[in-house]
């Protein structure tokens, strides 16, 4: 918990904030929300055996690039029907060199090149019409978000998806749904040991949710979710999102990353006409004076800045807010 003090504060808003570089290729400059890490819990965890997901629709992939330089994302364009759509892997950043995009025929492989000019954190946006795709980049990390109106959309089952439940975390939820008449899915979620948790079924198109209870030590660990064929009907098109404490999924156990940061969602909590409370708490532990977190308050019509603050990281998980004064 963090606290700001001014005389006059009237009603405020968390306007803006910065991840500034200092000495490591581990953190990057970029807005809140974006100091992206690599999981690293456990060796076993790139022994953890890779996933199957077979995207449909319009997707984003968050790739972390650890070390300026060549990057290679692979993809396989899968023909659904009689569908003809091509399918397009782009790079959504100015700066990179090289073509930033890759078009894909139906059935058609191809790798996706391009050179990056820093490390940190890239979008790639995938299109595949009505047909679909499957991707794997060649990076230090990556993941899909999955998140209301940023829904995985995957054709035919899909699974192991890997995904992180940040530590102190107790509860999260996760939907799923089908794709229409007789199209039903068993969604399936495992704890970090491999046994069951819980499942959910969806009948067609509509959504369902499980509520999940994180056992004792089973946070600040990798869970994976499932999307299998339900008892009766077929798997076809299904859709997968969580709560926004989780930030996405991926096929590759050892290729997660997450937002070192956990809570700058929240809105601030006004005390008092002269005190504002931020919480936050850290996913990962970014390297020794890696990066500041810096924030602007302003008033709420846009006036000027009425409190300013800055936190180096690390810090401990629970910060005393009187050593960290605006």
């Amino acid at each position: 918990m963090l606290r700001v003090r001014d005389s006059c504060f009237g009603w405020l808003a968390l306007l803006a904030g910065c991840l500034i570089l200092m000495s490591t290729p581990h953190v990057f400059a970029g807005h809140l929300g974006e100091g992206w890490l690599p999981v690293r819990l456990a060796d076993d965890l790139d022994r953890a055996a890779p996933g199957r997901l077979t995207l449909r629709d319009h997707h984003e992939i968050l790739l972390y690039v650890g070390k300026p330089g060549p990057v290679r994302v692979f993809a396989r364009a899968v023909q659904i029907g009689r569908y003809v759509d091509e399918v397009s892997v782009s790079v959504d950043d100015p700066q990179v060199s090289g073509p930033g995009r890759l078009i894909l025929k139906p059935a058609e492989r191809g790798t996706l090149e391009f050179e990056a000019p820093r490390s940190g954190l890239y979008r790639l946006v995938v299109e595949t019409g009505l047909n679909a795709v499957e991707v794997v980049p060649e990076t230090d990390g990556w993941v899909i978000p999955a998140r209301q109106n940023q829904e995985v959309h995957s054709i035919f089952a899909a699974g192991p998806l890997y995904f992180f439940v940040p530590q102190g975390l107790r509860s999260f939820e996760v939907w799923g749904k089908g794709g229409g008449p007789n199209e039903n899915l068993l969604l399936r979620i495992r704890r970090p040991d491999g046994s069951i948790h819980g499942e959910l079924l969806s009948w067609g198109s509509s959504p369902e949710v499980l509520s999940v209870e994180v056992p004792k030590d089973a946070d600040g660990a990798v869970w994976t979710v499932e999307l299998l064929r339900a008892p009766e009907g077929v798997i076809e098109d299904a859709y997968l999102w969580f709560s926004p404490e989780i930030p996405g999924v991926s096929t590759q156990a050892g290729s997660l990353i997450v937002p070192f940061l956990q809570g700058m969602e929240r809105p601030p909590v006004i005390r008092s006409d002269r005190e504002l409370a931020l919480s936050f708490d850290w996913n990962a532990d970014p390297p020794a004076r890696a990066a500041e977190l810096q924030f602007v308050l302003m008033d709420g019509f846009g006036g000027s800045p009425g409190a300013m603050g800055h936190i180096q990281t690390p810090q401990p998980r629970n910060v005393d807010p009187a050593e960290h004064p605006a």
